[in-house]
């Protein structure tokens, strides 16, 4: 089994267990476009194209979760510019780790099929949810 899949694996555990209080304490409200409601409308496993819709839409609703933590957190820590800065630097970093984890674990959108974005917002999804249990952590 490779690294990549055994990480992933990983990653699932911990979203999953975290999932449950995400879900709980935040559900933002994104309006989905046409495309997106029709394919959700239609159970989101019609065809490639519409679960490829549904798993951005999905990943959208962490982004918009993960940025109203990350606010939250830096609001918290406002008054001490050192920690505010270490916050910055951390996030930054793992943004870039997040980008380059799922290049490797699904190869560039150029030489990859119909099903890439779907993975890609899996893999996406996967980091967000575990990077939005990890900072909820840091929430007074």
């Amino acid at each position: 089994m490779k690294i990549a899949n055994l990480f992933a694996m990983l990653l699932a555990t911990v979203s999953l267990q975290a999932l449950a209080q995400i879900e709980s304490d935040y559900v933002p409200h994104l309006q989905r476009n046409s495309d997106e409601q029709r394919a959700f409308e239609e159970g989101c496993d019609t065809n490639q194209l519409d679960i490829n819709l549904c798993s951005y839409y999905d990943f959208k609703v962490l982004d918009e979760h993960l940025n109203a933590v990350y606010k939250r957190l830096r609001e918290q820590i406002r008054n001490d510019p050192q920690a505010t800065q270490r916050l910055t630097l951390a996030q930054r970093a793992w943004l870039n780790y997040v980008e380059t984890d799922c290049l490797y674990q699904n190869g560039k959108r150029l030489e990859a099929g119909s099903g890439w974005p779907a993975d890609q917002n899996t893999c996406l999804s996967a980091h967000y949810k575990a990077r939005i249990a990890l900072l909820e952590q840091f929430l007074r």
